[in-house]
This record gives structure tokens, C-alpha cells and sequence, in this order.
């Protein structure tokens, strides 16, 4: 069974019934909710989306592995609705922080003016689109 999500967006993992649980050294690891790591490997944005803060839940490995065998990987949100998640919480919030992919609860900051060096990137790679600070738009 896929994954289930709302409007595009995965499910939080505790609306499936699953445990959000502390951090522990050899009993927890993360969960990120955009599963199947390579598939958003290829552009900078896409990785800072899979792993923002509220994407990602240490979970109990046991139940971790369960949720893997249950469910499959969510649909891939479109690129637009990736950049507009990540632009929302950069406005609630004033900074990005991201997961590091390797540790369970340490993570790092993008700044307002590193994302939209981010973003020039991929505007570069789409010609007409164009994307303002706090702002998606198309021309």
C-alpha cells in the first residue's frame, strides 16, 4: 500500500497510529516521511525538503522497520509545491532547519539568503520560471 498523504503531503506518522519516539542511541532512527533517499538527490532543493525538520521522526527501529514493510514510498510532490512548503516554513520560522541525514536529532540552518541562492539554481534550469524571495511565480 503507498503511503498515505493529503493534498500532496505525506501523512505525520503518529495520524498512522506509529510512535514518535526520543532520540536513543541503538533504538531509535529517523524516519524521513519523502522515503527513497535517491529520489530526491538530484536537485538541492528537493533535499532540503525531504529533510526539513518537520519531515523527519526518530522512530523505534522495530516500528520503523514495520512502517517500510506496510507502506511504500509516498508520491513525489511536485517541484512547486516543494519549494512553496519550504518558503512557508522559512516565513514561520526565519531559518530552514534541515536534518542532517546521519544523526538522529542534530541539525543545520539554511538562511533566507542561502535559499534564494538555492532557488536562483533552479531557475536557472527552467528557464521562464521565476521565483521571488517569499514568493513562487511563474512568467
Amino acid at each position: 500500500m503507498r503511503y498515505p498523504s493529503n493534498h500532496g503531503l505525506a501523512l505525520p506518522i503518529h495520524e498512522l497510529g506509529f510512535e514518535v519516539a526520543t532520540p536513543q542511541r541503538r533504538l531509535t532512527n529517523n524516519h524521513h516521511l519523502y522515503f527513497e533517499k535517491q529520489r530526491y538527490q538530484d536537485k538541492r532543493f528537493r533535499q532540503i525538503f525531504r529533510g526539513l525538520l518537520p519531515h523527519v521522526y526518530p522512530m523505534y527501529i522495530g516500528q520503523h522497520t514495520d512502517l517500510h514493510e506496510r507502506y511504500s514510498a509516498p508520491v513525489m510532490p511536485s517541484d512547486f509545491l516543494m519549494i512553496d512548503v519550504v518558503e512557508e516554513y522559512l516565513v514561520m520560522n526565519g531559518v530552514i532547519d534541515v536534518v542532517k541525514e546521519h544523526h538522529t536529532a542534530e541539525t543545520y540552518e539554511i538562511n533566507s539568503e542561502q535559499w534564494q541562492a538555492i532557488k536562483r539554481q533552479y531557475r536557472g534550469a527552467h528557464g521562464s520560471q521565476i521565483y521571488e524571495q517569499g514568493t513562487l511565480r511563474t512568467a
